[in-house]
């Protein structure tokens, strides 16, 4: 079950407003969210001799709605959400690893390749360039990182 936020609801509101513009401007032939995606083909399949020129004027009125606009906001606020979370995941398994506790050798022994290296360049700023290749030497230039913080 999902819940509904309310930057959905008003996405949903935005783009039923952008539909409502386009049957007001009497443009019945492309009322089905569906075909925004591929809308010039669906212009085209139409069969009328101005399909393609209503379908690119149909694109053009949608992309100014706020419906549209509202989505573009709503997956850039998605994606700065998901990195925020990315950094602070990050940086709480530094500071894990800088307490310099067997637990924290531990972990350090747990991480994969991917891991370390997204560790040594998000938090420490490694160039990835000079992140070592072998699995051991990333675990030793982490610990040595680790040690400096300190």
């Amino acid at each position: 079950l999902r819940s509904v936020t309310p930057e959905d609801t008003a996405a949903f509101e935005a783009m039923e407003a952008g539909w409502e513009s386009l049957i007001r401007k009497g443009i019945r032939i492309f009322t089905h969210p569906t075909t925004q995606g591929n809308l010039l083909q669906a212009a085209d399949k139409t069969g009328l001799g101005a399909g393609r020129a209503v379908g690119e004027f149909i694109r053009q009125t949608l992309v100014k709605t706020p419906w549209y606009r509202s989505s573009l906001m709503i997956a850039a606020q998605r994606a700065q959400k998901k990195e925020l979370l990315s950094n602070l995941s990050v940086a709480r398994t530094a500071m894990e690893l800088s307490s310099n506790s067997r637990t924290s050798q531990n972990k350090l022994g747990l991480l994969s390749t991917a891991e370390m290296h997204n560790l040594l360049v998000a938090f420490f700023k490694v160039a990835p360039k000079k992140v070592p290749v072998p699995l051991e030497m990333r675990r030793e230039l982490v610990r040595r990182l680790c040690a400096q913080r300190q």
